[in-house]
């Protein structure tokens, strides 16, 4: 599965959060997505009829505003087709203290499950602070600390093996190589198995411009259709 957002996809995706954003197809590198809203503080949006498991799920993102907000974007795994807010998301997070970013960013697994009550001690960043959703939950699963900043160009590459119930998550800038061992590695969850594949915008407040993320390029290899 590929996208490198060359033409207009908007078809193929079913629009999950997020009422009054844009989609630009930009024409720099003859690719690239643009999301921006100054409404909305969540826009989610996952690829229609295909449903993936175990793979290589690999993003190509940037995110662009330059605020003192919370800023993330990543990519949905294993999104649940019939319920909202229901899938593993691996993102990058920007520290809402650190406008251009730097060394508070975070690259994070986050379990969010509508049908659930709520679990865990969720913290400043967590389901409560966003207040959106309704009945759901969000749970960091994992998340570690990482240098990274408004602008520059960055890969979410995630194996995703769910016989195996791990991720083992790579960041890395596009300018550099793919790390030998995985900047983040979690295992153990067996709340969801497959389902659809997505993206993800989040920023901690309403405002002009607040959420502004650029997706270059969606990739899923050695995965199987369900």
């Amino acid at each position: 599965i590929f996208d490198n957002f060359a033409v207009d996809s908007s078809a193929e995706y079913d629009v999950e959060n997020g009422s009054n954003f844009t989609e630009t197809y930009r024409a720099m590198s003859s690719n690239g997505l643009e999301i921006k809203s100054s409404s909305d503080v969540l826009v989610t949006k996952k690829l229609k009829n295909l449903k993936l498991g175990t793979g290589n799920y690999k993003l190509k993102v940037q995110i662009l505003p330059l605020k003192n907000i919370t800023r993330e974007a990543g990519i949905i795994i294993a999104g649940d087709p019939t319920y909202d807010n229901t899938y593993y998301v691996c993102c990058l997070e920007l520290d809402a203290s650190q406008p251009n970013g730097g060394d508070k960013s975070k690259v994070k697994l986050l379990k969010f499950n509508q049908n659930a009550g709520s679990e865990g001690s969720y913290g400043v960043d967590g389901y409560g602070e966003y207040g959106y959703g309704a009945d759901g939950s969000e749970v960091v699963a994992a998340s570690k600390t990482i240098e990274a900043v408004s602008g520059g160009i960055y890969n979410i590459d995630c194996d995703y093996n769910n016989e195996e119930r791990s991720f083992k998550i790579y960041f890395y800038s596009v300018f550099d190589n793919k790390p030998t061992t995985p900047t983040l590695t979690y295992v153990g969850d067996e709340t969801f198995e497959y389902g659809n594949v997505g993206l993800f915008v989040r920023s901690s407040s309403v405002g002009i411009g607040n959420v502004d993320v650029v997706f270059w390029e969606m990739e899923v290899t050695d995965s199987m259709i369900y």
